[in-house]
């Protein structure tokens, strides 16, 4: 019988959003390797049947159950999704880049309040963990031959 090929493999964009996570993958509870934004492809033969697919990268875990048939190719792509902290380093970014308009408002303008002031404030209650879910998600395609 013909094998069926697995195609794991991370996005392209993984690199900007975690470069230093490593992703976990095991599959049937046996099969382990690892993959990271170097190594971002594993291809495996495996005969056709049914299989568990589980990625893991510390933070979240995400399983996927997967039936193999023969002479077919199944991908997984992993796609890294915008996490809490780098979220909370683009806030501060962008409230030091708001502090520096703020010196610029008082000491130059002479005013006290300006409109925008009401934005900083927002992005500070609007910003919490709860908005930030899972820190990957995968996608799935499958090709027959």
């Amino acid at each position: 019988m013909n094998p069926g090929t697995l195609l794991i493999r991370t996005s392209k964009s993984t690199d900007i959003y975690n470069k230093s996570y490593h992703y976990n993958v095991k599959i049937a509870n046996a099969l382990d390797c690892e993959m990271n934004y170097k190594n971002n492809r594993k291809e495996i033969t495996l005969a056709p049947g049914k299989y568990s697919l589980l990625i893991d990268d510390g933070k979240t875990q995400q399983t996927q159950e997967i039936n193999l048939k023969a002479g077919e190719i199944q991908t997984f792509t992993i796609n890294a999704s915008v996490t809490y902290q780098l979220g909370l380093g683009l806030l501060i970014g962008i409230q030091v880049a708001f502090g520096a308009f703020l010196c610029y408002q008082f000491f130059v303008l002479d005013r006290f309040f300006l409109p925008q002031i009401i934005i900083f404030v927002a992005t500070m209650f609007l910003f919490t963990r709860d908005n930030f879910g899972n820190s990957f998600a995968l996608s799935f395609s499958k090709k027959r031959f």
